[in-house]
């Protein structure tokens, strides 16, 4: 998974220079790789927000004919994480057409004549379309604004977000795309390896986290991989299925609760190995606010032992892997 930073390269912009560093900083936290254009100014602060997370996420893409007037910084990115290409069109590919999602920040003439290409192959169907977020709300408006003064149709459609608030833009990403891209991702897989080296990768699960203040469900596993811990209610995405609709779907099964009513929120991903079973789960996790707590059935007595609500501060040690990992790598 990976995502486009671009902006001027210049040290001017100081404010969307913290911006830029702040939101990659968190970007690279859920997972993303970030490149940038390696350059100075925005590119190098989206580079050092990356960097200072996970050395290995933060990439920058550069032309040979560059190399001599702009050399290369290394100080934010691995020096085997610097992509050299012999054409300007190949690294505008690699940029933003090989990339989940692009983020625009106020520019120069090398960001805009990115900006404007990449709407034009939006626009003319010629490439996959990938969400775009523009940073700096004064800048693109008045952008837009100008297209509009002289005439020139702009897509506005093509673009999610115009904002100086890079929280909305952090929460949308979360919220309307993370799944969708892990998932996209894991299907690509799926579709284009054999029965056999499909046995050799990682399944997918869904756990539904139920909260009610400040206690959440859980039940205690039974006859299978970490038999007698702890575990949120889910369990195994099925082929093209929604995970939320997973979700909703396991929890039913094993416990009767149909949360149809209340509205899911889409937090993340744990990466669970099982080493003496010799399993390996990416788990996704969605959560539901419930105002009272939920009757919990044992409809599956084979499989779990019981349910019950717990504090999120006294939850019981014997932890199922995926429950651990989501209690070290988010706040319930």
């Amino acid at each position: 998974m990976s995502i486009t930073i671009l902006g001027w390269k210049r040290n001017k912009l100081i404010k969307y220079i913290k911006l830029a560093e702040e939101i990659s900083g968190e970007l690279t936290k859920l997972g993303f790789y970030i490149k940038t254009g390696s350059g100075n100014g925005i590119m190098k602060a989206g580079n050092k927000g990356a960097f200072e997370i996970d050395k290995k996420k933060s990439i920058g893409i550069t032309v040979k004919s560059l190399l001599n007037r702009e050399p290369p910084n290394y100080l934010y990115y691995k020096k085997e994480n610097l992509i050299i290409t012999d054409m300007f069109s190949e690294r505008k590919r690699l940029l933003m057409e090989e990339t989940d999602i692009n983020i625009f920040f106020p520019g120069g003439m090398g960001t805009l004549d990115e900006f404007t290409d990449l709407i034009n192959l939006y626009k003319t169907d010629s490439i996959k379309k990938k969400p775009i977020y523009l940073i700096g709300k004064k800048y693109w408006t008045s952008l837009i604004k100008w297209f509009e003064c002289n005439n020139i149709v702009f897509p506005i459609q093509l673009i999610n977000m115009i904002t100086d608030d890079i929280d909305m833009v952090i929460k949308e990403i979360k919220e309307k795309y993370y799944f969708k891209i892990i998932m996209s991702k894991y299907t690509n897989i799926s579709n284009t390896v054999s029965n056999k080296e499909l046995k050799n990768r990682p399944k997918v699960g869904v756990s539904v986290i139920l909260k009610c203040e400040n206690n959440i469900l859980l039940g205690r596993r039974k006859g299978s991989h970490g038999d007698n811990t702890w575990a949120f209610p889910g369990g195994h995405l099925e082929l093209y299925e929604d995970a939320v609709e997973c979700g909703k779907r396991e929890l039913l099964e094993e416990t009767g609760i149909d949360v149809s009513e209340y509205k899911p929120i889409e937090l993340g991903y744990t990466n669970d190995i099982f080493k003496e079973e010799k399993k390996h789960y990416i788990t996704l996790y969605v959560l539901y606010n419930v105002p009272k707590k939920l009757d919990a059935k044992l409809m599956e007595p084979n499989k779990c032992h019981e349910w019950g609500w717990f504090d999120i501060n006294n939850i019981p040690e014997e932890r199922f892997i995926p429950l651990s990992n989501y209690l070290k790598k988010f706040i319930i």
